[in-house]
């Protein structure tokens, strides 16, 4: 899961910085393979990963909040 930044000033061709919010490994309980994304009511993002968990073919539900 990652947050892609604006650059500061929209002149001179800056790139936009990416920051790593959460990777999925699979180890200690979290999953890996992450699905689609969607929207909460209060705006959070839900998903699902399809492996990882409690067993490895168990897979995951997570929330972001923003």
């Amino acid at each position: 899961m990652f947050r892609l930044t604006p650059p500061v000033s929209g002149f001179g061709g800056t790139p936009w910085t990416e920051s790593t919010l959460h990777g999925f490994t699979g180890k200690n309980g979290d999953g890996a393979m992450p699905g689609g994304l969607t929207w909460g009511k209060w705006g959070d993002l839900y998903g699902v990963t399809e492996v990882g968990g409690l067993c490895q073919t168990c897979g995951t539900a997570f929330e972001l909040r923003p």
